[in-house]
């Protein structure tokens, strides 16, 4: 149940610090950078489980998710 705890903070921190980036970057809306982080964390919440704390930690695999998630948002 640790790592469950670890990999939440893990996405609330990855889907705000991305959606911030894009937001400031490509000169989101307030809407559009809300709209951004909600799909970021619904997609990092719908992958949790296949998140292995023996390969890697949370904030890596959901920094690298978010990331995805956030270019695939642009297009």
């Amino acid at each position: 149940m640790q790592h469950d705890h670890a990999y939440f903070n893990a996405a609330i921190n990855a889907a705000t610090t991305r959606a911030y980036q894009m937001a400031t970057r490509f000169g989101l809306s307030r809407a559009d950078r809300e709209d951004l982080h909600q799909d970021l964390m619904l997609d990092l919440l719908e992958r949790a489980g296949q998140f292995d704390p023996n390969k890697g930690s949370a904030g890596t695999f959901t920094g690298l998710l978010s990331q995805h998630r956030a270019s695939d948002f642009l297009h």
